[in-house]
């Protein structure tokens, strides 16, 4: 597998993770953006779309908001 490849399974792995967890937590995704300063309902749609790929400041702030470690939101484990 390429990296590119690698990295777009990764980018919609952690979307589908990102998105269970936000829905776990009954937030909406411009409630989860507001949460994390002020990301943008759209931006959120596209991390959970798998189309953008997050900073790890990003990372942090969702993790932070979804009361989870950075790991799990990458793995799919909770705190």
């Amino acid at each position: 597998m390429t990296s590119r490849k690698r990295r777009a399974v990764n980018a919609i792995a952690f979307g589908q993770t990102l998105r269970a967890l936000r829905e776990k937590r009954k937030l909406g995704q411009e409630e989860l953006g507001d949460m994390c300063g002020g990301l943008a309902q759209a931006y959120i749609a596209q991390l959970e779309a798998g189309v953008r790929v997050p900073s790890f400041v990003t990372i942090s702030k969702l993790a932070k908001a979804l009361k989870v470690l950075p790991e799990a939101l990458f793995n799919g484990r909770s705190k």
